[in-house]
């Protein structure tokens, strides 16, 4: 018998299903790895606005002679519910519900916050704590996972 060199109908066939079975298997991979990069720049998107946040409150919260004034709840022109807290040298923080934005003094600090709450209570005879429970998309700082400072009185 003579040895014939050539590609047969089967060599074809196996070849074509083996390399759809290699592109099958990059492209899953690599949507899987997409998929991871855009969920960390969403996680990367929340916690810089936290951290943004953070910058601006520490420095009001660790300033000397300032303490809070008041801390709560209040309603705001249009009905919605309004959070804030009052320091003594004037800065006031607000959390809007409706436009989902934290204000510092009417100026905007962050957007697109699911939950920013602010409250105070004494903690000993010469500190006093405050509390803010901040949750933006899938980073929750909530619960016992709060920012929470020390003032002096």
């Amino acid at each position: 018998m003579k040895y014939e060199k050539g590609i047969t109908t089967s060599s074809v066939i196996i070849y074509v299903i083996a390399i759809t079975v290699v592109i099958g298997t990059f492209s899953v991979i690599s949507a899987n790895f997409y998929n991871s990069i855009r969920t960390t720049n969403q996680k990367n998107s929340y916690s810089k606005k936290y951290t943004e946040f953070v910058s601006y409150f520490a420095k009001d919260v660790q300033e000397d002679d300032n303490k809070v004034i008041a801390a709560g709840e209040t309603t705001g022109s249009q009905g919605e519910k309004i959070e804030y807290i009052k320091f003594k040298n004037g800065n006031i923080y607000k959390y809007s519900e409706n436009t989902k934005t934290i204000y510092k003094n009417d100026s905007v600090i962050c957007d697109n916050i699911d939950t920013c709450n602010f409250s105070y209570t004494e903690y000993d005879v010469n500190k006093g704590q405050v509390t803010v429970e901040f949750k933006s998309g899938s980073f929750d700082k909530t619960a016992n996972e709060a920012l929470v400072f020390y003032t002096k009185k």
